[in-house]
């Protein structure tokens, strides 16, 4: 992007005349384009500089912009170096022009960006705005070279870590190239890709996915797909979904983009190199380090033949591989990389971030080695470079603090480690908090959160550690639950839910943007004028989004006697659990790995999941499974030993807060004991009530026991099922054809059971033609005490063109886009419902299948945006009468706490003999009740 703004300002200078390219080397050097061919234009000026300056030497002005294209040259082949002496020497010359001559500012602008590139950020910026001013003055009304100066002047701020300046400046820039550009231009396009990068790094994931997005969709219109803006737009894109651990989502399109870059720029490009390292670093991160290391170790090998020892590019490939090493647990292999790249690095950028990066990489290997003092050495270092070079708000330097604090404490000094890590940590949870981060799925903060828990563990300051643990385990669900509380009347509930609401329109704007966008001018200005009125009203009112965090009295006093709070957060090396009761608190710490765990949880869950392929709502039955009872025994284990498990144990009810893949763990169906000859395991569920605490803490679930009863289901669908099974992948595998997936009979006789046993005057059932989502949205959903769903569950990808959840209902006849059978989580959240139980009679709606995946589905999650109060939901797909029983035991029997009758529930089933399998795990396991 730099080398295209510097070639574009560059083609307003004069060219010269006279002889033939072919004749003159100056002429010949002019006719390469810089960012088409830097590498050419770098070997024509280089062969062209003697000559001009023997024909320029009374042209001070002509061989100044001989000098600047020279040295842009060199830039664009990260040769800054040796451009940035040439820039220099240039400045003086062009001096003799006009301030405001174009050939002038150019020269101005590439000297910034030279020595932008050499650290002195500082001068870079003053040189740009002086610039700026420069072209505010000559075009008042904005124009698309002061565009372009303020994206460079944004692009040093970002290096700079001034994140919301930076963003300020590429913001006006990208609104510029949007007034003044043509549709789906490429300058626009980069611009946008940019501000992207910044949100990202600022933490601002949710802005910058609607930017890539938007950068992406234009790409698409304008560009051809092999184009290099096309592909820098798709490989930020996937950047940014790598960034909130949306793996899945981003391998497709690292998969379709190394094809393409191979193909258009071949292996050894630097371009190819990129990618492969963030394919690489993308599968490394969602736990796929052996599939990542060739790629890595191809971009690096790659990069050291192409690139300058200390370019930035290639030390970012060797930080990733050595990252990489480090999972691999090669930390003798990682050392060796990260000292290499720091020692070139040092060489040309001695107080570069990117080399306290890589200096706190190592300082993390050194510790997990044992040398703690070299460790120590290296992360003072880096925060130095931090300190000196970065804001003070920037996550990195706040997370280099909380790691420097946490260094302290495991080289004895608690009490020092804590004071050096506490503010810092304070201020990051409150850039989190107003920028509504997720933390337990965006890297920016994650690192940081989890390196504050071990601190946290390792000092045992019960404060903290509750407080952490909140912040690591509330994920989207939280949030969700937020906007729901904030249909109370309080003015922090209504202006929570007025933010939530705004935000949700602006997403909104955003698509109806894309969609006019190039097509209907008046429409697409009439949108972006909505989206800037929504961005000025939120402006400060942040601080009305306070996060969902207790203290331990605050905890305690939501407790009951005879109920534990336990919170459970998965490191990538160990599992911490810290129990909670109204007298006590206990920490626990198993040596288990992420991997290991998941493996372990995954292992479990398919020794019980016979129905892992049928996302319908009922199972059709088939063999008894084999439940692995020494995995639940194990699992148990290391979730709760030590003064966890004696505080767990001695309280029948329990709390548990946790995420990612923990929360598909079947917690009813984990082993207390193991079986003894002649007798059966003791379950979880044989002592303890489970109630999962899907906003971190303080469920305000409502019994369900009074209210109407409204349940759908039972769509007209026109599939069969096949093998015993009915599954979505009997349609035809877009959503038009959704209407092909199998019926679901079994559907209406456990609605009619349950109205027949909950229901009242003034109960709604819609099955058949009348569970249409014209229907849903039609029906009263207030004053409700069972709100049931009793059909095909998809999760996004499911069919080709469904890029959310949704809940399958029957198609409108003639095809209406807001009939199409399918209610998504979108249009579930704008649902008004204050239903104090929905049951959700599909699979998999209680969380997903990874350490980072939502922490509760997308559908769950939705509910709770609507307004619900708690749900049932099912790990797996449930058998008809079981979840007909459950349910009506669940939400008639309003005296006791919702999860001890669901616990009833399940021990009547299991001593149930008429019922064939009924004590079989895969039976009644799969229920779990969640509260807001």
């Amino acid at each position: 992007m730099r080398a295209m703004i510097l070639a574009t300002a560059l083609s307003m200078a004069p060219a010269a005349q006279g002889m033939a390219a072919t004749q003159d080397p100056i002429a010949a050097a002019r006719s390469i384009d810089i960012e088409a061919d830097p590498a050419g234009a770098v070997a024509a000026w280089q062969a062209a500089l003697p000559a001009a300056r023997a024909r320029f030497r009374a042209k001070p002005a002509e061989l100044g912009q001989v000098l600047v294209r020279y040295g842009s040259a060199l830039i664009g082949v990260g040769r800054d170096k040796e451009a940035l002496p040439l820039l220099e020497e240039a400045a003086p010359l062009l001096a003799v022009l006009p301030p405001d001559d174009p050939a002038r500012l150019t020269g101005s602008i590439a000297l910034a960006l030279g020595r932008a590139s050499a650290g002195r950020t500082a001068e870079a910026v003053a040189m740009l705005e002086e610039v700026a001013a420069i072209q505010r003055a000559a075009a008042p009304g904005g124009s698309t070279a002061l565009a372009e100066t303020l994206f460079n002047i944004g692009s040093v701020e970002q290096q700079a870590g001034h994140l919301s300046t930076a963003a300020e400046r590429v913001e006006e820039a990208l609104a510029l190239h949007r007034r003044l550009s043509p549709p789906d231009a490429e300058v626009t396009v980069g611009t946008a890709t940019s501000l992207s990068s910044i949100y990202t790094q600022a933490g601002l994931l949710a802005k910058a996915e609607d930017v890539a997005r938007d950068a992406l969709a234009m790409a698409a219109r304008g560009l051809p797909q092999d184009h290099p803006l096309t592909m820098i737009t798709l490989s930020n894109y996937a950047a940014v979904l790598d960034t909130q651990g949306r793996w899945r989502e981003s391998e497709p399109l690292y998969r379709r983009l190394l094809p393409l870059r191979i193909a258009k720029l071949g292996k050894e490009a630097i371009s190819t190199a990129i990618t492969e390292s963030n394919f690489g670093r993308a599968l490394r991160l969602s736990a796929r380090p052996e599939e990542a290391l060739p790629l890595l170790e191809e971009s690096v090998r790659v990069a050291e033949r192409k690139l300058g020892a200390s370019d930035p590019r290639l030390n970012q490939f060797r930080e990733n591989l050595a990252d990489d090493y480090r999972d691999l647990g090669r930390l003798a292999d990682a050392v060796a990389l990260r000292r290499q790249a720091i020692a070139a690095f040092r060489v040309d950028f001695p107080r570069h971030f990117r080399l306290a990066s890589l200096q706190e990489g190592l300082s993390a290997d050194l510790a997990a080695l044992g040398d703690m003092a070299a460790a120590r050495a290296e992360i003072e270092q880096a925060q130095a470079i931090r300190h000196a070079t970065l804001a003070p708000d920037h996550p990195a330097l706040l997370g280099g603090e909380i790691a420097a604090g946490h260094l302290l404490a495991r080289a004895g000094d608690g009490t020092a480690g804590l004071a050096r890590a506490l503010p810092a940590y304070r201020r990051l949870a409150a850039i989190a908090n107003a920028n509504q981060t997720e933390i337990s799925r965006d890297l920016v903060f994650r690192g940081a959160f989890e390196t504050m828990a071990r601190l946290a563990w390792l000092t045992q300051d019960q404060p903290l550690a509750l407080d952490v643990a909140q912040r690591l385990v509330i994920g989207d669900s939280g949030r969700a639950i937020t906007a729901a509380l904030a249909r109370g009347r309080s003015e922090q509930a209504q202006r929570i839910r007025a933010r939530q609401d705004a935000t949700a329109r602006r997403a909104a704007l955003s698509r109806v943007a894309l969609e006019r966008y190039g097509r209907d001018s008046a429409g697409y200005e009439a949108a972006l004028a909505e989206i800037a009125k929504i961005d000025a009203a939120m402006t400060g009112q942040t601080e009305a989004t306070r996060d969902m965090i207790v203290d331990m009295d605050g905890l305690r006093g939501t407790l009951d006697r005879g109920q534990a709070q336990l919170y459970f957060v998965q490191l990538d090396d160990r599992l911490l659990s810290l129990a909670v009761d109204r007298d006590h608190v206990a920490f626990g710490d198993s040596a288990i790995g992420d991997r290991a765990l998941h493996g372990l949880v995954a292992g479990l869950r398919g020794s019980i999941d016979t129905g892992q392929q049928a996302r319908g709502a009922i199972a059709d039955g088939g063999g008894p499974p084999t439940y692995d009872g020494d995995a639940a025994a194990r699992l148990y284990d290391l979730l709760l030993h030590g003064a966890p498990r004696r505080i767990a144990e001695r309280n029948p009810r329990w709390r548990i807060a946790t995420s990612g893949s923990l929360l598909a763990v079947p917690f009813a169906a984990l082993v207390t004991q193991r079986p003894a000859a002649g007798r059966a395991p003791r379950w979880v569920i044989d002592d303890h009530a489970i109630l999962l605490a899907a906003g971190g803490s303080s469920p305000d679930g409502a019994s369900p026991g009074s209210g109407r009863f409204v349940g759908i289901g039972a769509p007209l669908l026109k599939g069969s099922a096949a093998g015993g099974t009915r599954t979505y992948r009997d349609a035809g595998g877009v959503v038009r054809d959704i209407a092909a997936l199998a019926p679901l009979p079994g559907a209406a006789h456990e609605l009619a059971a349950m109205r027949a046993q909950i229901g009242g005057p003034d109960s709604v059932v819609l099955l058949g033609a009348d569970a249409t989502e014209a229907a849903v949205r039609g029906t009263r959903l207030t004053d409700v005490g069972v709100l049931t769903f009793a059909t095909h569950g998809l999760v996004a990808g499911d069919v080709t063109g469904l890029l959310e959840p949704a809940l399958v209902l029957t198609p409108a006849a003639q095809g209406d886009a807001d009939d199409d059978g399918l209610l998504t989580a979108s249009e579930i959240a704008q649902l008004t419902t204050d239903a104090a139980l929905v049951v959700l009679s599909a699979c998999d709606t209680a969380a997903g299948d990874s350490r980072d995946a939502p922490a509760l589905s997308g559908l769950a999650r939705a509910f709770f945006y609507a307004g619900a109060r708690s749900l049932l939901v099912s790990h797996w797909p449930v058998r008809d009468d079981i979840a007909a029983r459950i349910t009506v035991a669940v939400a008639r029997d309003g005296r006791a706490a919702p999860e001890e009758r669901l616990r009833r529930a399940i021990l009547d089933i299991r001593r149930d003999r008429r019922m064939a399998g009924a004590d079989r795990p895969e039976t009644w396991a799969p229920f779990a009740l969640v509260s807001r």
